[in-house]
């Protein structure tokens, strides 16, 4: 309640307070705290510069914001199928849509993988594929807050290039529909964090 009757009714000191807490924890540079993981997602994806007739790859197996933060910015989604023991993007998969769309000429703008349920994707798979063929990485991290990979409760950010947090009441961690992104990448975090205040500024 103490909060509440503060001055501060949007960002503030404790906004901060939290953004440093979620970059300590799961080891990222930085951190934005956002409206929710749908708007999350929004971010990253005018914050990476997607735009018409880029190609955005992620799976099926999710909440809708997974393609719609494609949608939202003109881009296109495409579907890659799952592992059928980790119910997460398959990397062999993948490969093999990366090079469809490469025969005819089309160069994949990104790839959102979700930690489904729990399961961490294949992420050194994944790492080792964006480096081969040059497109963005996101981990849509919405349900996997907690989860390690290889023992590494801070692997997501060493491997995605952003990581997309929501804090939904049916999410372990909850805090009444709020959100998060991390990253390493300075520019990529500085622009969600103008995005956040100057694009809600015009709703």
């Amino acid at each position: 309640m103490r909060h509440l009757k503060s001055d501060w009714l949007t960002q503030g000191p404790k906004v901060l307070n939290f953004e440093n807490a979620l970059s300590v924890k799961f080891g990222g540079k930085y951190t934005s705290a956002v409206s929710n993981g749908t708007a999350g997602l929004h971010l990253i994806a005018l914050g990476m510069g997607w735009k018409e007739g880029d190609i955005i790859l992620t799976s099926p197996i999710t909440f809708l914001a997974s393609a719609n933060c494609a949608v939202y910015v003109g881009a296109k989604p495409d579907f890659v199928d799952i592992d059928k023991s980790s119910f997460t993007i398959d990397p062999n998969k993948l490969e093999s849509k990366l090079k469809y769309y490469l025969s005819k000429n089309i160069k994949v703008k990104a790839v959102v993988a979700i930690d489904y349920a729990g399961h961490p994707c294949d992420w050194e798979a994944l790492k080792n594929l964006k480096d081969k063929y040059g497109f963005q990485l996101v981990n849509d991290f919405c349900h996997a807050i907690g989860a390690e990979y290889k023992k590494d409760l801070q692997y997501a950010v060493k491997y995605a290039d952003a990581v997309n947090l929501s804090f939904h009441p049916v999410k372990n961690i909850n805090n009444r529909r709020r959100g998060a992104v991390i990253t390493n990448d300075e520019v990529l975090d500085k622009r969600i964090k103008t995005l956040r205040t100057s694009w809600y500024d015009k709703r």
